[in-house]
């Protein structure tokens, strides 16, 4: 290693009992973290999903472009945008 300082402690974190422990610590905080950011990330995207559909069926219903977006509190190109998204897929 480049300094001894480092080298030392990197010594003591994977060599001593007390050094493993705080990694193991360190390492299922950022674990946690990580779940919490994707159940995050998750549950937002199947709330943007479900928007989607409802859009969907609201527009195959006949309603206005304009009158779904206020209903799915989106703005009116987003909701233009996943109409012409639905029909190229169709």
């Amino acid at each position: 290693m480049f300094s001894e300082i480092l080298a030392e402690r990197v010594r003591e974190l994977k060599e001593t009992p007390e050094g493993v422990d705080s990694m193991c610590r360190e390492m299922d905080e950022i674990y946690n973290e990580g779940i919490e950011i994707g159940i995050e990330r998750g549950l937002e995207k199947g709330k943007m999903e479900m928007k989607q559909e409802t859009v969907l069926s609201m527009f195959n219903l006949g309603m206005p472009v304009e009158q779904i977006a206020a209903v799915v509190k989106e703005s009116v190109g987003m909701v233009q945008k996943w109409i012409s998204e639905s029909k190229a897929v169709i």
